[in-house]
């Protein structure tokens, strides 16, 4: 947490303007600690008695920390629902987490050269010296106040007073598993991109009940509340217990906002049954890369002053982890050459756990991927904790070769006044290019002429088409292919 020791002056914004938290909805690591009076405690321990887990990552030296600690809120919360609570015993438990490892004890009792005073006076709550865990939670501010369900879900609860703390311990999703079967959902598993109008979902499927779960419904359902996909799933979980599960490959995806939900029986809906999802489309932007049934694309990589924060993935379109990288040295440069199939849609993303990129502060950081003949895909180097971009692999075909363009592909899908059609070509061809409704009729002609070898682009009105299914049409000889797209005013 070397950063933050260069803007102690600006402790108070910090703790306000920084993102590189953990996503709330996401699963809190476990750990095992040993607090200052020698007792050993153990996250998931206390979540499997029920127990709502309040984490209260500060350093001695930050004032906000200190202001938010001496006012009481969570040694109240744990006076009053700790586990020998006067209001409800076992309902809460409270951890002060010193998560900065450039201070001491002696910081902690006020004794120390970088502390605000004792920490310890007043405190009931065990207090941990937790830098170990401090990269695992992605701590970039103090103090990040963390709540923690039974269900292992973790918020960020922020400096809330004692009655907001108390709103967010008896939210009905935090509480103990108590209904027999209760099927629930807790995040997205699936792809993040659609790619040539298709994308593949799933969701991480936990059991919230107290008996095992052994069949499940999981269905996806569009903007407009259809179900576009479903799958029964089978197995055994025990309470608090998960597993990823596929729902399938979906096509002629009208919007990019969707939700996945999940039934079981008698289950409880109680809150937990649904995720919302947001796609990214490969739209106009996204480079499509030209190449064989198999394609190679190079990582360069170059690490500001704190390599160790930065990590970065390379996924399908249905969300399978191809590539990954971690552990790098700060100012340093890196290589990565990686084998990817022809035609499918991949995303790249690049985290920083610090949560403020890989340049400019702390050196100047950069990402860039290529294709095989050096052109670049993506590229970049500012960003907070983490950047998503997406590319297209499109294998060239032989002019002769019925499958004669490449890279077909129309922008906006659906449509609503203009859309543009990009497609390739590895050899100057003579092209008529059409639209067709969902009855085969023709209804306007785009273009007619000799296109060059390589990429293009054409611009289509179509504003004055009803709403509804139609085609792009090429035809080049005896030789056609068509791409779907759908209008929607």
């Amino acid at each position: 947490m070397r950063k933050i020791f260069t803007l102690l002056s600006l402790a108070f914004m910090i703790s306000f303007t920084a993102n590189a938290q953990l996503a709330d909805g996401s699963i809190a690591p476990n750990w095992t600690l040993t607090d200052i009076e020698g007792n050993e405690h153990t996250l998931y321990d206390y979540l499997d008695q029920g127990y709502v887990v309040f984490l209260d990552f500060s350093a001695t030296w930050c004032g906000p920390c200190w202001g938010y600690h001496t006012g009481g809120t969570l040694e109240q919360i744990y006076h009053d629902y700790g586990p020998n609570g006067t209001v409800e015993a076992g309902r809460a438990m409270v951890f002060f987490i010193e998560g900065d490892a450039n201070t001491t004890l002696d910081d902690i009792y006020g004794t120390g050269s970088s502390t605000q005073g004792d920490w310890t006076v007043g405190t009931e709550y065990p207090i941990i010296e937790g830098e170990s865990i401090t990269s695992q939670y992605a701590i970039g501010y103090w103090p990040t106040i963390y709540k923690v369900c039974p269900s292992r879900i973790i918020t960020e609860a922020g400096q809330q007073n004692y009655a907001g703390q108390v709103a967010e311990m008896n939210q009905a999703a935090c509480q103990p598993a108590s209904l027999p079967v209760d099927a629930g959902l807790v995040s997205y598993s699936g792809g993040t991109i659609i790619c040539d109008g298709a994308a593949t979902f799933g969701a991480t499927l936990m059991n919230f009940g107290t008996d095992p779960l052994t069949t499940a419904t999981i269905e996806v359902q569009n903007a407009f509340g259809q179900t576009i996909a479903s799958t029964d799933w089978e197995g055994s979980l025990d309470t608090y217990e998960m597993e990823d599960v596929t729902v399938g490959t979906v096509e002629d995806l009208l919007s990019t906002n969707f939700t996945v939900v999940v039934t079981a029986g008698e289950d409880g809906a109680d809150g937990n049954d649904e995720v919302e999802v947001s796609l990214n489309e490969l739209g106009e932007d996204a480079p499509v890369f030209m190449g064989e049934s198999v394609v190679t694309v190079s990582l360069e990589l170059m690490t500001d002053q704190y390599g160790g924060e930065t990590s970065w993935e390379l996924r399908n379109s249905s969300n399978e982890l191809l590539y990954s990288g971690d552990g790098y040295e700060g100012n340093t440069s890196y290589d990565v050459d990686m084998t990817l199939p022809g035609n499918d849609c991949y995303s790249f993303t690049i985290f920083d756990s610090y949560g403020d990129g890989i340049c400019c502060a702390y050196g100047n950081g950069f990402y860039k991927l290529s294709d095989s003949d050096g052109n670049v895909l993506i590229e970049g180097g500012e960003f907070a904790a983490s950047s998503v971009e997406g590319f297209k692999a499109s294998v060239v075909s032989d002019i002769n070769d019925p499958v004669f363009a490449t890279s077909l592909n129309v922008f906006p899908n659906p449509a609503s006044d203009n859309m543009e059609v990009r497609f390739g070509l590895a050899d100057a061809a003579q092209l008529n290019v059409a639209i067709y409704n969902a009855f085969g009729q023709k209804v306007s002609t785009i273009a007619s002429e000799n296109f060059a070898a390589g990429n293009h682009n054409l611009n289509v009105n179509t504003k004055e088409l009803a709403d509804g299914l139609y085609f792009v049409r090429f035809q080049n000889g005896t030789d056609q292919m068509s791409r779907k797209f759908f209008v929607q005013h």
